[in-house]
């Protein structure tokens, strides 16, 4: 049985170094092991063949940061699973600083590449908390991008992210996969500068695990693909590269990342890789971390009701902003009860990206017959700023222009303990204010009922001293 190995490959310093050792002890050992006399360069994938340019656009090349030639200082490779994030095994990244390392997408040929390819640096490396260089498992890493790469192209420039198996996938045994990368070939060319592919079934993880096999040395977080015979497998060089298939839709998904193997290609010693089903979850929560979640309480000094000046003038006749309470509904005079919520959002970062607004108000009483009997809903009218452009309640507040009419549409249906709760929908997130205040205004669907009584909904204020039952506009967000 040949050693053990990972599959990335070296880079022209570090072969130039060794072929200098060797040189010093006889250099034969050297040249014994297939190495170029000359220009050591990348090696590539072993039985396989070169992929016509583009035709697997979420392979990327992990160089040397420092690298001024990309063909020879490629020493792993990897996908694209977002604008910013690759997959790629944990044994590529292992042990190096961000400086060290650089992706580069919509590449084909890395010694005469296309114009157009993306280079990047890494902000940010994840390596699986559970990896063990010991025996292999958990070899799985994640790599953020400082810019996002920009999706598309065609060619050998273009870029294109892939998604994950399911984790539910099962064991994938019948299933044909590709495998791509910049590895060792083992053939003439042995070192040839465009992407190969090569095609290999999946087998199973106790025929893989036998004696005739590697005889124990697979984990779960491991799947197997190659032939008995041998002749087609990844190599040094591919390592962190992918494993794909496709579903019953005919969609390419990623289902392995290239690990290692004893040999590359030889009988009864199938390539190993990393099962990425047993990582999808993690893989997701890592590159869409959840979402802040900021609460905003309405502003006692700004919010308050209004009352209509008489039944179907739609003017604000009476305010009060220091009751405790907030109101909808009509009173004995069927005129109309509008009520200001004021929210200072303004410590929401410029770039936030809105996920979820929710408004929540709690009731205290009713006043006469529920407002949700005879009144409809209840509807939150936005506005970006202040209705009537100042700060403080004001009477115009009853009329003045929303920035979106019925943005909040709150059901009578109470959530525990008196909360009553809306959502506002992604096409109004623009109308939340990064920069200062955000007014609701709440009335509800039908302005009065016209039985000379008085149906009003009461909601705990701004006013109140506990901030747990104010009004409250709960924002969800990310940042790029």
């Amino acid at each position: 049985m040949n050693t053990k190995h990972f599959r990335f490959g070296v880079t022209l310093f570090s072969i130039t170094l060794i072929l200098a050792l060797f040189a010093g002890a006889g250099g034969g050992a050297v040249l014994a092991q297939g190495l170029p006399p000359v220009t050591p360069e990348p090696p590539l994938i072993v039985g396989g063949a070169p992929a016509d340019p583009g035709e697997w656009p979420w392979q990327v090349a992990l160089v040397d940061g420092a690298a001024t030639d990309l063909y020879a200082d490629q020493f792993c490779g990897g996908s694209l699973v977002a604008n910013d994030w690759v997959v790629t095994a944990a044994h590529c990244v292992d042990g190096l600083a961000l400086a060290d390392v650089d992706v580069v997408a919509g590449i084909y040929n890395l010694q005469t590449p296309a114009a157009g390819y993306q280079r990047r640096d890494v902000r940010k490396i994840v390596i699986h908390p559970s990896w063990n260089s010991a025996n292999n498992n958990y070899d799985i890493a994640l790599l953020r991008l400082k810019t996002p790469v920009t999706l598309g192209g065609s060619g050998a420039t273009k870029t294109q992210t892939i998604e994950l198996v399911a984790p539910t996938i099962g064991d994938l045994v019948g299933f044909n996969s590709w495998v791509t990368g910049w590895g060792n070939t083992e053939s003439v060319p042995m070192w040839p500068t465009q992407l190969y592919e090569v095609e290999v079934p999946i087998i199973t993880n106790a025929i893989c695990n036998d004696s005739s096999h590697y005889a124990g040395g697979i984990t779960n977080n491991m799947l197997c693909a190659g032939f008995d015979v041998g002749g087609k497998d990844s190599c040094q060089g591919d390592s962190g590269g992918p494993l794909v298939i496709q579903d019953v839709s005919g969609q390419y998904r990623l289902a392995g990342i290239v690990s290692w193997g004893d040999g590359c290609a030889e009988p009864m010693l199938p390539g190993v890789y990393t099962r990425v089903s047993n990582f999808t979850t993690w893989v997701k929560a890592e590159i869409t971390p959840p979402p802040t979640v900021t609460t905003y309480n309405s502003l006692g000094a700004d919010d308050g009701y209004i009352l209509e000046s008489n039944e179907n003038t739609s003017v604000g006749g009476s305010q009060n902003f220091a009751s405790g309470y907030i109101g909808a509904g009509d009173d004995v005079l069927n005129k109309q009860y509008r009520s200001i919520l004021s929210f200072n959002t303004s410590s929401l970062p410029d770039n936030a990206i809105i996920s979820k607004v929710t408004l929540r108000v709690r009731s205290i009483t009713t006043v006469g017959t529920s407002p949700f009997v005879t009144h409809g809903n209840l509807l939150g009218d936005i506005k970006k700023g202040s209705f009537s452009g100042l700060r403080g309640l004001e009477l115009a507040d009853f009329a003045s222009a929303s920035s979106k009419d019925s943005a909040f549409v709150i059901l009578k249906t109470a959530v525990s303990s008196g909360w009553f709760y809306a959502s506002l929908a992604s096409a109004n997130f623009k109308f939340v204010n990064v920069n200062g205040l955000t007014q609701v205004r709440l009335r509800f669907e039908t302005d009065d009922n016209n039985d000379h009584g008085a149906d009003i909904l009461r909601f705990y204020s701004g006013d109140l001293a506990d901030a747990d039952y104010r009004p409250q506009l709960v924002i969800e967000y990310s940042l790029p």
